[in-house]
């Protein structure tokens, strides 16, 4: 049996592949969230709160030891206040990186140290395009992204052995899209850009989007590189 954990398993790309997944006789998921949406015998849904430091510190994955593979995809994000830098809440930062960086590094930790060698471990971790280009008012979420990018290049140069990428799933119809367009625009200068994405029917679906991360995980040959994004793909 092949396991995979998903962050953000409730909505949007978390919850689309692990609706993919649950396509597989032989794969079980397990959701990491603070609310669970998915109703399935080989789903089990974990309740953790990414931006509660102690709760993700005392975490440990559910492994018997015996799976063929397993996988572990952090997928959860927050966008965090949307101002100029010097006009955030210091405690907004703080929770952008808890929830963007250093809960999926505390999870990355645990999971390898619980890892044998000899099982197959699987890495993804759910990045953005605003990690490598500057978005005006998004200084948390891109500081974040890019810490998140760095931080998966390292473990690939420690671990030759082991699957693990950051990719940019492209512009994805999810709640974070929802909730940039409701940014007030005078905060936000990209603000009317956001919006005719919508408009223009230019999101692409989170269905699609984990068609394409699955892909790459089945087949580590399709991938470019460690750190790539979606758009970068020819499929």
């Amino acid at each position: 049996m092949h396991k995979v954990f998903i962050t953000g398993a409730s909505s949007g790309i978390g919850k689309a592949l692990a609706e993919e997944y649950l396509q597989r006789p032989d794969h079980e998921v397990v959701g990491i969230s603070r609310t669970q949406s998915i109703t399935h015998n080989r789903f089990d849904g974990l309740t953790l709160d990414l931006s509660d430091p102690q709760a993700v510190n005392e975490f440990t994955f559910p492994l018997s030891g015996d799976e063929d593979s397993v996988t572990l995809i952090n997928n959860a994000g927050w966008l965090g206040e949307v101002k100029p830098f010097q006009e955030q809440d210091p405690d907004s930062f703080s929770k952008t990186q808890q929830i963007n960086l250093l809960s999926p590094a505390r999870l990355i930790h645990t999971f390898l140290c619980q890892n044998s060698r000899k099982t197959v471990c699987k890495i993804l971790n759910i990045s953005s395009g605003a990690g490598k280009y500057p978005v005006s008012s998004w200084s948390d979420y891109c500081t974040s992204k890019a810490a998140l990018d760095m931080l998966t290049r390292v473990l690939a140069e420690e671990n030759p052995e082991l699957s693990i990428y950051s990719v940019a799933p492209g512009i994805v119809d999810t709640q974070m899209q929802k909730e940039i367009r409701k940014v007030d625009p005078a905060n936000f200068p990209d603000h009317r850009r956001f919006v005719e994405y919508h408009e223009n029917g230019d999101l692409a679906s989170p269905k699609e989007v984990a068609k394409v991360l699955i892909r790459i995980l089945d087949d580590p040959s399709l991938a470019p590189g460690v750190v790539f994004s979606v758009r970068d793909l020819n499929l």
